[in-house]
């Protein structure tokens, strides 16, 4: 049986945006043998470059023989609908129409991933938003976690300090993460390393900035546990667009903090909160300054539970399980109900 994964990213992007995507075509490649595609789209192209590009995407699928596709959404439906394999799997990355409040958009997203024979949600929580948007909920699986492939040991050097240290990677423009410079240095009893692009300084004295990394090489990342955190400091966004999309994905800095082996904080009302409160891999708050009521007591098991879960994700264990999951569903010819598979 002959697979192939279709991928489309940017693969000059400093925020390691791609990542995800390269760890999968890297996962399924080595373990299943599947052949790569992958197309190149540069970052804020014109809408005419998209039409191209699709168009070129659609040629390329239609002469391309496959049992088994499989997209790293998003993709349009025009491009799906070329597929001419067997099956054709779905393993979505982000619902943009959703991210962003766009419901022309996001509409338009439902009907293409509702093209998919199956479909690999984050969690349990976006399976039920899809299956809310009349997606057949027998077709849906989810992964859970996203892998984070690390080749080498992680050796980093262990400073003693007072307060906490907590790392944040991401993107830190105002627009994405505005935490960043509501937080009042006075009520910080812990400090805040932020690694990625959007500031080139410091932004208060307990909020440092850290530079960027390759998303390969976790070592220069030093710090205590890790923040998954978007939008306002604390729960008053809500409802709006960034803090509003946590309900639903799995941030891939959760996993890169994981891959680090570090515990990680998170907001309460995010869907990775239920895997972090189920695994014991983490703190769940409301707002950043309840991080000074957080007890430590337990930090050591926290922090061997995210090693634990970190060697089986920075290996591929995740992304593998899933596809096997819906392989075996195929070999055996049965469909259930929406599949959660317990680490």
């Amino acid at each position: 049986m002959k697979l192939l994964v279709i991928s489309k990213y940017n693969k000059k992007e400093k925020n390691a945006g791609a990542k995800a995507k390269v760890d999968i075509e890297r996962i399924l490649y080595r373990r299943k043998n599947c052949k790569i595609k992958t197309f190149y789209e540069p970052a804020n192209c014109s809408k005419l470059f998209r039409m191209i590009s699709a168009v070129f995407q659609i040629v390329c699928l239609k002469v391309m023989n496959y049992h088994i596709c499989i997209f790293q959404f998003p993709f349009s439906s025009k491009v799906i609908d070329a597929s001419h394999a067997d099956i054709n799997i779905g393993i979505i990355h982000d619902i943009n129409g959703l991210r962003y409040q766009d419901m022309n958009l996001e509409h338009k997203e439902i009907a293409a991933i509702d093209r998919f024979d199956y479909i690999v949600a984050h969690n349990e929580i976006m399976a039920s938003y899809l299956t809310e948007k009349k997606i057949d909920a027998k077709k849906i699986y989810t992964i859970d976690i996203f892998d984070y492939l690390v080749y080498r040991d992680i050796n980093r050097t262990i400073d003693s300090h007072s307060i906490p240290i907590i790392i944040y990677p991401g993107n830190l423009a105002k627009t994405k993460s505005p935490f960043l410079y509501q937080l009042d240095q006075d009520r910080m009893d812990f400090y805040i390393y932020a690694y990625g692009v959007g500031i080139t300084d410091n932004i208060n004295d307990k909020i440092i900035y850290k530079g960027t990394f390759q998303p390969d090489n976790l070592e220069s990342i030093q710090g205590d546990v890790g923040l998954i955190w978007d939008g306002s400091w604390d729960s008053s966004d809500e409802n709006k667009s960034f803090k509003n999309y946590t309900k639903y994905n799995n941030p891939h800095k959760f996993s890169c903090c994981i891959a680090c082996g570090l515990p990680v904080i998170v907001w309460k009302r995010a869907a990775i909160a239920e895997f972090v409160e189920q695994n014991n891999v983490g703190y769940t708050i409301d707002n950043l300054y309840e991080i000074n009521e957080i007890n430590w007591d337990d930090y050591d098991k926290k922090k061997e539970n995210a090693i634990n879960i970190g060697k089986k994700l920075k290996k591929g264990f995740y992304t593998e399980r899933v596809i096997d999951c819906i392989l075996e569903d195929l070999s055996c010819n049965r469909k259930t109900n929406t599949k959660h598979v317990n680490t």
